[in-house]
């Protein structure tokens, strides 16, 4: 295969979001495959769907897990420690039970956010089951989408594709080099083009100016320490190779930090580029070289 070969791209709803998937003509009954992968995760990991399995967990307090469950379980607990603390699942107290995000959607009394209740220890995992205490709502939405990426990655791999792109909104997995584009979150045009450098390319976006509640300061990245929006950036960035899961778990954690907090997570990690956004139009670039070229837009 090589890169001069006609595409065709396919887009479905799924997992909340517009998911497009290109690959080669020849391949189409891959892409079709990989809208099947992404719609069995989504059953697995939805919060919304009621007849997913993290959705019956947060009913029950306990399911027995598949595959894709327990391995975004262990995922996020690893990403709680490595951004200490910052990315923690159990956000759901928040995001689900009070604010109801993609719902009825609210915004909570302080006392409410004050005594909502989270606990990473407040999961556990035996031979079969997921449990949870009874006060713990689970929320993947920070996750899953890299989650699905990757997945539908190893896949395409498996057949031996190796052009084309797969799209989750912001999370974007390039299988060869390919040319991206940056929302901008000040108006319609986009902010930055990138260029990747080489094959797997994972890029995550997550931004604050599109999902909120009543304004932008009630936000859907709340910090897990203060039960808080924070508001230093209103869209995060960040570039790897091959690990969707790892830069949508880290952009989530970012969303909810302060700029020193979040710049010294990304110091310790060199393989992560990173593109910060803050509200007051200010860009934050870092460790890009090797992994794209960028051109501003503005």
């Amino acid at each position: 295969m090589n890169a001069s070969e006609n595409v065709v791209s396919r887009t479905q709803l799924l997992m909340g979001t517009y998911v497009t998937l290109t690959l080669a003509s020849r391949e189409s009954d891959e892409i079709i495959d990989g809208f099947n992968l992404i719609r069995d995760i989504e059953m697995s990991l939805s919060s919304y769907n009621q007849n997913a399995k993290v959705y019956k967990l947060n009913k029950t307090k306990q399911v027995e897990y598949d595959d894709y469950l327990l391995d975004a379980i262990k995922s996020s607990l690893s990403l709680y420690e490595q951004t200490d603390g910052y990315f923690d699942i159990t956000i759901g107290s928040l995001t689900r039970e009070l604010y109801h995000f993609g719902e009825e959607e609210r915004v909570p009394l302080d006392r409410e956010r004050r005594d909502a209740y989270l606990d990473i220890d407040g999961i556990s995992v035996d031979e079969k089951n997921i449990t949870l205490e009874p006060n713990i709502t689970i929320d993947l939405g920070g996750i899953g989408k890299g989650y699905a990426v990757d997945k539908v990655a190893e896949y395409f791999k498996s057949k031996g594709i190796n052009i084309g792109k797969i799209a989750l909104s912001g999370d974007i997995r390039c299988i060869n080099p390919s040319t991206v584009f940056i929302d901008s979150p000040f108006g319609d045009k986009p902010i930055m083009k990138l260029q990747t450098l080489h094959p797997d390319t994972s890029i995550s976006t997550s931004g604050t100016y599109r999902r909120f509640v009543k304004d932008r300061s009630h936000h859907h990245l709340i910090n897990p320490k203060t039960k808080k929006q924070s508001q230093d950036f209103i869209s995060v960035t960040l570039i790897t190779l091959a690990n969707n899961t790892l830069i949508d778990g880290f952009a989530t954690a970012i969303g909810t930090m302060d700029e020193l907090d979040a710049l010294k997570l990304l110091t310790k990690h060199p393989e992560i580029g990173f593109i910060l956004v803050k509200s007051n139009k200010n860009i934050i670039y870092g460790n890009l070289d090797g992994l794209v070229i960028t051109l501003s837009l503005q």
